[in-house]
Formats: structure tokens, C-alpha cells, sequence
């Protein structure tokens, strides 16, 4: 079949210089101007050097506010038979990660086009750029830019996305881990519930901490501080913000580091600032009509995170194949949580225990419930669907299910509630 591709059509104003850690602006009309979309654009700004990742599509700039869309091929002008659209919010901890990770245009042909879906992938800031914040309300600098950049992008949507044949009233959006608390997170604030008609979240949720963390305030503190803006007023601390170059907020990040040692490893993301989330999630989601949604789990989602893997390689789990690229960042961001590669054919019942107790569920955290939530969670997950023969790939299975389940998806680990 015949499409169409449209790189980096730019949705909104580029969030540079005065723009920086400022709500999204809209795009200027501009009727007589023409947009060459034939070359993809570079990521947003990731939340830290990325020494040894060395693909292209880890080019990056703050001039990043761009979509990629992918249509069945139409006649310039037609109008009629409009299609549904399949908005694409990309995953990455709300740190890394961009549109790009869409790139299989096959692909999308075979599963989308040819059955008659327009789809579209949005990207948005992210990282220091895209979620700092000092947790003020209404202080300037409260956060969820990230947030924002999509709600420009759905507005946009809604407005153009005629001309290119796709049907503004039928949109729903699609993301999967932290792209589905994204889609959630969506779906329920005021400034974009009414933008989108329906949902596929697969594998993320708003009842985990990545949803909102005011852990953000601490890390941005600390990330100014190591910048020098050290000011008074949030404008001082914001003017200085915008003097300084993205190499100066990678050493800052370096010295503070791009995760902290816990399941919970993230450091920048959502909040609740009394603006694009205005009340706590339960009210908000009590006061939104309800969307058709599809929820779902997606299987060995933070795999690469909890096995040590020193190259790119080819992952047989399970008897089932996962051609994956899996590497250990430079800087260590999340090995952390790894299982070296030389425990691997060791990792039984009393293993399982031991990473329980000392990288998930931490005396720190739970107190004198820590031995009660222990065996909740192996007596749960080591007894469901259980087969004859428990050797070390079946626990370190179900250890990345009590992982998962904590940091995305959370719905199975409500019998502890």
C-alpha cells in the first residue's frame, strides 16, 4: 500500500532561551509558510550524558517539539471518510527516550495503516527540562512541562489534523509503562480530558509514585544549586536557569546522579501543582467522564534493568526470544538493581528473599511491617500459575513481575491494601 510520512511537524514554538522552563507556547499561524517534513528531528534533551549511547537518534536539542504522522496515502483536498487516529506517547521514565523508539515504519503500515488508522507520535521535554520544579503553585517554575508540551500537541491535533485525513473527533491515545501513566495522568486533567475520546494504557498507572513524586522538588534544588542559581525570587532563579548551556546541567547532573538507589529509581517527573493537576487523582478521576479504555500489562517491562548485561545481545527468556537491545548506561544510572551476570544460574528461593528485603522492600521504608509485606509478596507471587519445576529462570521471572508490578503497573499489588 501507498502512505504518507511527515517528519517533524512542529507543534508548538521551540522552548529555547526564553522559553526554557516555560509553559509550551503555541505555534504562531503562519498560512504561506512551508514545512519540509521529510527528515526526523533531533530527541529532547535526555536527563543525562549518554556517553555510551552512541545511535543517532540520540542526537539531541531543546528545539524538540515536533510529531511525526503516518497516513494511508490520500488525494490533496479529500476530505470525506476521514480516519481514526492512534496518538503515540512514548515511554522512559519521564527521563529519557523520545519518538523515535517509533521508527519501524513497516510495522506501523502492517498494523495500523492498512486497517485504515492515521497515527501520530508526539515528542515532549523530559528530564530536568521537562519536570523540574520548586513545588511552589503558581510560583513559575512548578513543573510538568512534559505535561503541557503534549496538551499543545493535542490542541494541534484537534486543529490540523483534518488536512492530513484523520478524523479529529475519534483520537485515542496509546503508551505503555511510563507512557501509559502519561495516557492516564491525560485523561483526567482538565486541560486535556476533553481532547481525546479514548485510551489503551498497557503496563502503567496513576497509583504508583512515578505518576507524581514531590521528590522532584529536592533533586531540582539541588540540580540549581550545583548550577551557581542560587536566587530570592523564582524570576532571579529562573533568569539565571536560561543563562546556562546544556553541557553545564550534564556536569550538574553528573555530580548529583540520574537515579537514586531504590525500585522507585526516578528523579524527575510529574507533580501535583494545583495547575495541569489541580486536585488530588482520586477527585479528579471522580469528576471525568468515563473514556473507552483498554488496560493491559506488558510482559518483562523493566527486564533490562534487572539483569546485568554488559553488551547488546540476543535475550532467550523463558524458551522465548527477546531480540532486545539491553546495556548498562555509563554512568551506572540503573545497575543499581541489576543481578550480576555471575549469580544468574544461582538465583533461587533464598535469593529472592534477600533482594526483597535489601533493594525492594527496605526495613527503611516499612518498618516493623518489612517481615508482614515480605511474605505477602512471596507468597503471591511464587504461588500463582506456578509450574513443576521451579529452577532459577522462574524466580528471576517473578522477580521482575514484583518489580514491575510496583513501579508501572500496581494493580496487582493491591491485596497488601
Amino acid at each position: 500500500m501507498n502512505v504518507d510520512i511527515f517528519f517533524g511537524i512542529p507543534y508548538a514554538q521551540p522552548p529555547v532561551g526564553n522559553l526554557r522552563f516555560e509553559k509550551t507556547v503555541p505555534l504562531i499561524q503562519n498560512e504561506t509558510q512551508t514545512i519540509y517534513a521529510l527528515e526526523q528531528p533531533k530527541v529532547c534533551v535526555q536527563h543525562h550524558r549518554l556517553d555510551n549511547w552512541t545511535w543517532d537518534w540520540y542526537q539531541y536539542s531543546e528545539d524538540c517539539l515536533y510529531l511525526n504522522l503516518f497516513s494511508p496515502h490520500r488525494i490533496e483536498g479529500q476530505v470525506e471518510n476521514l480516519l481514526p487516529i492512534l496518538v503515540l506517547i512514548y515511554t522512559g521514565g519521564f527521563e529519557t527516550q523520545s519518538m523515535r523508539r517509533y521508527k519501524d515504519f513497516e510495522d506501523i503500515g502492517r498494523k495500523y495503516l492498512s486497517k485504515g488508522i492515521l497515527v501520530i507520535a508526539v515528542q515532549f521535554r523530559i528530564g530536568f527540562l521537562g519536570f523540574s520544579s520548586i513545588g511552589n503553585p503558581h510560583q513559575q517554575l512548578d513543573g510538568n512541562f512534559g505535561y503541557w508540551d503534549i496538551a499543545e500537541a493535542l490542541n494541534w491535533i484537534k486543529l490540523n489534523v483534518k488536512s492530513f485525513g484523520g478524523d479529529p473527533g475519534r483520537i485515542t491515545l496509546f503508551g505503555y509503562s511510563a507512557g501509559s501513566t502519561a495516557v492516564t495522568t491525560l485523561g483526567i486533567s482538565p486541560h486535556t480530558r476533553d481532547l481525546f475520546q479514548q485510551s489503551i494504557q498497557m503496563s502503567g498507572s496513576i497509583f504508583t509514585s512515578r505518576a507524581a513524586n514531590d521528590r522532584v522538588i529536592s533533586v531540582s534544588n539541588h540540580l540549581f544549586t550545583e548550577l551557581g542559581c542560587i536566587s530570592s525570587t523564582t524570576e532571579q532563579l529562573k533568569e539565571c536557569l536560561k543563562t546556562k548551556d546544556i553541557e553545564e546541567y550534564f556536569d550538574a547532573m553528573d555530580i548529583i546522579g540520574s537515579t537514586i538507589p531504590d525500585v522507585n529509581y526516578d528523579i524527575f517527573g510529574p507533580i501535583m501543582d494545583n495547575d495541569f493537576l489541580p486536585k488530588g487523582f482520586t477527585e479528579l478521576i471522580n469528576e471525568t467522564n468515563p473514556k473507552p479504555t483498554i488496560l493491559g500489562i506488558t510482559e518483562m517491562d523493566p527486564l533490562g534493568y534487572y539483569v546485568e548485561l554488559l553488551s547488546f545481545l540476543k535475550l532467550t527468556w523463558l524458551g522465548r526470544s527477546y531480540d532486545q537491545q539491553v546495556l548498562i548506561l555509563g554512568n551506572n544510572s540503573l545497575r543499581h538493581l541489576g543481578i550480576p551476570k555471575n549469580e544468574l544460574n544461582e538465583f533461587g528461593i533464598n535469593q529472592f528473599k534477600t533482594y526483597l528485603r535489601q533493594k525492594i522492600i527496605k526495613k527503611e521504608n516499612f518498618g516493623d511491617f518489612t517481615e508482614k509485606v515480605v511474605e505477602h509478596i512471596f507468597n503471591f507471587y511464587l504461588n500463582y500459575d506456578k509450574p513443576e519445576k521451579l529452577d532459577n529462570w522462574f524466580y528471576l521471572e517473578r522477580m521482575v513481575y514484583v518489580v514491575s508490578s510496583i513501579t508501572d503497573d500496581l494493580w496487582a499489588f493491591f491485596f497488601l491494601l
